[in-house]
C-alpha cells in the first residue's frame, strides 16, 4: 500500500501531520492530548501513515545559510544519443546485470562499456549515478548534492546543490558531475538569498 495515492486522509490524519509539521517531535501522549482522542488511536494513525508512504519521517531543520552554506541550482541535459562510457562506470557489470539495473530496452541502447562495450539507458544511468554521489571535502570545505528532481522540458534534471564556497560548488560540478557518462550539458545559477524555503504541505483545515 506504501505510495497509494488513491488513500485520502481522513480530519484526524489531517490534523496528525498538522501538529507533525508544527513540531515533529510531540509525545504520542501529548498529540493524543491535544486532539482529544485516545493514544492508542493515534499510534495506529501514525503507523499507517508510514506504512503508506504519506508521513516519511521527523528531522530537526538546519539553518545552512547561518552555517555558511551556499545553494546552487543546476540543470542539466542528458544525451539522447550515443555515448562511451570513457570513465569504465560500467566496468564489472554483465549485460544482463546492466539491461536489469538501467531498464535496457531493445534497440534503446546508449552508453558503451569501453571494454566489453555493454550498453545501457543514459537516463536510469545519469540518475543512478547521481544518486550515488557523496560529499566531497575540499580541504576545510565541503560540498554535496542535496536534492535531484526529473524534469519534462528543455533540461531533463535540476539538481540542488550545496557547499561551503561557490567556488567549491563549481569545483563539485566540474569533479563529480560533468564527467559523468551521458550529461551533455549543465547551466548552474547561485542563490544569493532564500526569501522562502517552506517544507510544509497546506491543508484545507489550516486556512
Amino acid at each position: 500500500m506504501k505510495g497509494d495515492s488513491k488513500y485520502v486522509p481522513d480530519a484526524l490524519d489531517i490534523k496528525i501531520m498538522v501538529v507533525l509539521q508544527e513540531k515533529c517531535n510531540t509525545s504520542v501522549r501529548k498529540l493524543a492530548k491535544r486532539l482529544g482522542v485516545p493514544t492508542s488511536t493515534v499510534q495506529r494513525r501514525i503507523a499507517n501513515l508510514q506504512e503508506l508512504g504519506i508521513l516519511k519521517g521527523c528531522r530537526a531543520i538546519i539553518n545552512k545559510e547561518y552555517l555558511g552554506y551556499i545553494t546552487l541550482f543546476s540543470l542539466v541535459k542528458v544525451t539522447t544519443g550515443f555515448l562511451k562510457d570513457e570513465g569504465g562506470y560500467l566496468d564489472g557489470f554483465s549485460e544482463d546485470e546492466i539491461r536489469n539495473r538501467y531498464d535496457v530496452e531493445p534497440n534503446h541502447y546508449f552508453i558503451m562499456d569501453r571494454t566489453k562495450r555493454l550498453k545501457a539507458n543514459p537516463w536510469e544511468f545519469v540518475l543512478d549515478v547521481l544518486s550515488s554521489l557523496t560529499p566531497k571535502e575540499y580541504g576545510n570545505e565541503i560540498a554535496a548534492v542535496q536534492i535531484i528532481y526529473a524534469l519534462h522540458g528543455r533540461y531533463d534534471i535540476l539538481l540542488k546543490i550545496i557547499g561551503t564556497d561557490q567556488k567549491i560548488c563549481g569545483k563539485y560540478i566540474e569533479d563529480k558531475i560533468a564527467i559523468i557518462p551521458g550529461i551533455t550539458g549543465i547551466e548552474s545559477f547561485t542563490v544569493f538569498d532564500v526569501k522562502k524555503d517552506e517544507a510544509r504541505v497546506p491543508f484545507r483545515n489550516e486556512l
